[in-house]
């Protein structure tokens, strides 16, 4: 199913008390809208290539996602990272009820200052290995 990956890490963020208690339902696909309160988040896939096999599709695949944090500080933005980072890095499971993930690792963390909402921001590129 397409946006399986993407789905399942929706509810798990949006599924966790501890993000929940900071961002409300305040989690978003591809970008954050301009007018939302903060602190927010965003997530996007950057890149998911399909494994094959000789005869073909493996049903096997590898997906990057980033998720992006504005917090009204660079503090914020740096707790719920770390707070993210604590959640997945490691992690293998079920995604959403459907999508079995192998591995979950952050592969990066980069600080940044959000234009135009001119705020702190935080992003961390996390690297999926699941089957579809």
């Amino acid at each position: 199913m397409a946006g399986e990956l993407e789905q399942g890490l929706y509810a798990r963020l949006v599924g966790w008390d501890w993000l929940s208690a900071l961002t409300g339902d305040r989690v978003f696909p591809v970008v954050i809208p301009e007018d939302a309160d903060l602190p927010a988040v965003a997530y996007q896939r950057i890149s998911g290539p399909r494994l094959l096999a000789h005869d073909g599709p493996t049903g096997l695949a590898e997906g990057r996602v980033q998720v992006t944090v504005i917090g009204r500080s660079y503090a914020e933005a740096k707790e719920i990272g770390a707070g993210i980072r604590t959640l997945l890095d490691g992690w293998r499971g079920i995604l959403g009820g459907a999508c079995e993930v192998f591995s979950c690792r952050v592969e990066n963390e980069v600080d940044g200052w959000g234009d135009p909402i001119e705020a702190n921001t935080l992003r961390l590129d996390l690297y999926f290995q699941y089957r579809e």
